[in-house]
């Protein structure tokens, strides 16, 4: 669901962490893609709820991309498919990520190269973007602020961005759910940086560097992060995975996973697992129109008074 963003507070009103906590971890980590062969990545992305999701939610945020020079910087999150499924949009698509691992596995699967980067260093001229898209700045740490930095820099006057990060409640009811199911962390703080960023700090931090909030929007509620976890969690086996009744066992079971997923449409309320805010850089200011100089107006054509000294046109001529 998207909205017209609020007016953002300053920065360290807005924050995404706990009270009296500073988020630690200055870069991203591994996640499921290292090591993962293309097509593994793709057949993640068809059997996934939540990736399609945020496909969605991003197309609404950022509009057509027809033509656009587009930059997609990924904090280490994902298994590709999502980046792979966006350049099929449209535009013309370049790719950084935070993480050495995540952008060697990505690379294979969008057969282009992956430039690793550090998030205050994006190694891309100014003004040389229509469109940048975040994924997972949470996964920044400390240096979330310095990657919203540099994407103000390198964003042309008029240009817009769109920022994923997951939800920072660690109350919401399928994070406390997950503390009693298997293989979770059971509650630990992730070491690599604090659990998600809020709207709010969001867009507190893009207005913070110059850009302007224009929208947020959420997606994946309950019962799809519940379905997710079971794919994570290998309990809905996907196409390829050890035997050939794995894959049929995930064929028969992945509708059902899509239903138990629609029961989100039956949660009050507008908010999501993942959060997004779009924003825009502000457009150059159009120059004024000049007052034109007009040339003083004519004076009226002075008529000269009738003087009986002087012949009459009007009079017939003599001896007529």
């Amino acid at each position: 669901m998207i909205q017209p963003a609020g007016n953002p507070p300053s920065s360290h009103e807005a924050s995404g962490t706990p009270p009296g906590e500073q988020p630690s971890g200055n870069g991203a980590h591994p996640t499921p893609a290292s090591g993962m062969p293309p097509a593994r990545q793709l057949q993640r992305y068809d059997r996934s709820i939540r990736e399609p999701q945020r496909l969605a939610l991003l197309l609404q945020l950022l509009g057509p991309l027809k033509d656009e020079r587009c930059l997609l910087v990924s904090c280490g999150s994902g298994t590709g498919g999502l980046s792979f499924h966006l350049r099929a949009e449209g535009g013309s698509w370049s790719w950084a990520d935070l993480c050495p691992e995540h952008a060697r596995a990505v690379a294979p699967l969008l057969a282009e190269p992956v430039t690793v980067v550090r998030p205050g260093e994006l190694p891309y001229p100014d003004t040389s973007f229509d469109c940048v898209v975040i994924l997972e700045l949470h996964h920044a740490g400390e240096s979330a602020s310095a990657l919203v930095r540099e994407v103000q820099r390198v964003l042309t006057p008029g240009g817009r961005a769109a920022i994923l990060a997951a939800h920072p409640s660690p109350r919401l009811p399928f994070r406390l759910l997950e503390r009693l199911l298997p293989g979770s962390r059971n509650g630990e703080r992730d070491p690599h940086g604090p659990v998600g960023l809020s709207l709010a700090r969001m867009e507190a931090m893009v207005h913070d560097h110059g850009l302007i909030p224009e929208a947020r929007g959420a997606c994946s509620r309950f019962f799809s992060e519940l379905v997710e976890w079971a794919h994570d969690r290998n309990g809905l086996p996907t196409p390829g995975d050890g035997e050939e009744s794995d894959g049929e066992t995930a064929a028969r079971i992945h509708p059902l996973g899509r239903l138990v997923a629609s029961l989100d449409y039956l949660i009050p309320g507008s908010s999501g697992y993942t959060l997004a805010v779009s924003c825009q850089h502000p457009p150059l200011p159009r120059p004024q129109a000049r007052d034109r100089q007009l040339d003083p107006p004519l004076k009226p054509r002075q008529r000269h008074r009738h003087r009986p000294d002087l012949p009459s046109h009007t009079q017939s001529p003599p001896g007529g």
